[in-house]
């Protein structure tokens, strides 16, 4: 019960994400109203990525100070590399999209 409820809400957080990205206008401008489908679409194949590092980190024999997180490494590398590309509503999207496909199922 609880992970359904943790999914849940992660689906309601990226419902309110992708409703303030219509309602900012942003999925109607210069095209044809399926940015939100592809932010989805990008956070997925970010999921993906960080579960490949997941699987090739043990692997690499260097000191490590933690375990590797890819919920964690995921959110960092949406941060740090879309922060200046994405708009804010477009982001919150991206992100929790992202927050979504890392969930347990």
């Amino acid at each position: 019960m609880m992970m359904s409820d943790f999914r849940g809400t992660r689906l309601r957080a990226l419902d309110a994400r992708l409703i303030e990205f219509v309602a900012d206008g942003r999925a109607a401008a210069g095209g044809d109203g399926d940015d939100g489908a592809a932010l989805c679409e990008l956070a997925a194949a970010i999921a993906g990525s960080m579960s490949r590092w997941n699987q090739i980190m043990p692997r690499v024999r260097v000191e490590r100070s933690s375990r590797f997180e890819p919920a964690l490494a995921g959110s960092l590398a949406i941060e740090s590399v879309f922060d200046g590309l994405l708009d804010g509503p477009s982001l919150g999207v991206l992100i929790a999209a992202f927050d979504l496909a890392v969930s347990p199922r």
